[in-house]
């Protein structure tokens, strides 16, 4: 009994320790998780953008988007809304 009581007051906080190391590791091992699947996400995303990027309608799209740039000849019109 003796024994019994010396073993469980030596292990005990060891046990307790591991156990607690165990549950961290899993919380982090599910946060590192979502992370690798939105990155895997925001790949594939980029992965289709480069492809665009390749084509020469995709740059004349954004030239005219974000640029506001026009062909020669071109009138660029804006439609500026109210509270804009």
């Amino acid at each position: 009994m003796v024994l019994f009581t010396f073993a469980l007051f030596f292990f005990a906080p060891r046990f307790s320790a591991k156990v607690a190391e165990y549950v961290r590791f899993s919380r982090e091992l599910e946060e590192l998780t979502k992370r690798e699947a939105e990155l895997r996400t925001q790949i594939a995303y980029l992965a289709k953008e480069r492809q665009y990027l390749e084509e020469d309608w995709y740059i004349e799209k954004l030239a005219r988007e974000k640029l506001y740039l026009v062909k020669p000849g071109e009138i660029l019109v804006r439609v500026v809304r109210p509270g804009e």
